[in-house]
């Protein structure tokens, strides 16, 4: 933030190039959600439960997804708010979808982010933020869909030997391949459960 003040024509690049904590903002529902750069417009973020921005923004309506995006993305909010109650045992999670340039193509984004409890093996205070973006390309008449996973961790742990936070920062990459059509419907279609499958493992060990 106070580099963002500092150079504020430079916050867009700032912000999209380098991996960023995850911060949680509380909705016109009261759930919470994660804000980050793939929810921005601005300064306003959009809630994946209300689908509205706050602050509110003019002409909302036109950086909305589709219908068809917007169903998915609903889902896919569901099944991760489960897995990470199952999985963190806490935290808040939240699932943003965007249209790529691709054809027919999108991407997602999934985030969790849990604070650490302190006194367990001498930490004293922790946060976990992770960050999945899912990239699906369709590769043109041959009806196959090539699936790109990146996965960023940043942990963020103060322990009793240290005075000062430790920052963690690892990354992984995957990538997963349909061979026809009702393979590539079916890795996407988030009631089934391989979006969801693909993201757990590339997310690592629980916090």
């Amino acid at each position: 933030d106070s580099l963002c003040q500092l150079v504020p024509d430079l916050t867009d690049d700032f912000l999209t190039s380098i991996d960023q904590p995850l911060r949680v903002q509380v909705g016109s529902d009261d759930r919470p959600f994660i804000i980050c750069d793939y929810n921005r417009d601005g300064d306003s973020y959009r809630s994946p439960t209300t689908n509205t921005f706050a602050p509110p923004i003019a002409d909302e309506e036109d950086v909305l997804l589709p219908p068809k995006l917007r169903r998915l993305e609903i889902s896919a909010n569901e099944i991760f708010d489960h897995y990470r109650g199952l999985y963190f045992e806490g935290g808040v999670s939240s699932v943003y979808l965007w249209e790529t340039d691709e054809d027919g193509g999108f991407a997602a984004g999934v985030f969790i982010h849990k604070d650490g409890e302190g006194g367990r093996r001498g930490l004293e205070a922790g946060t976990w933020d992770s960050i999945h973006v899912f990239e699906v390309v369709h590769n043109g008449r041959a009806a196959k869909a090539t699936y790109k996973l990146t996965t960023t961790v940043l942990l963020y742990l103060k322990v009793c030997f240290c005075p000062r936070y430790v920052h963690v920062c690892f990354r992984t990459h995957s990538y997963v391949q349909g061979r026809s059509k009702a393979e590539s419907r079916w890795l996407h279609d988030p009631a089934s459960g391989a979006v969801a499958s693909s993201l757990s493992i590339a997310g690592g060990s629980a916090p």
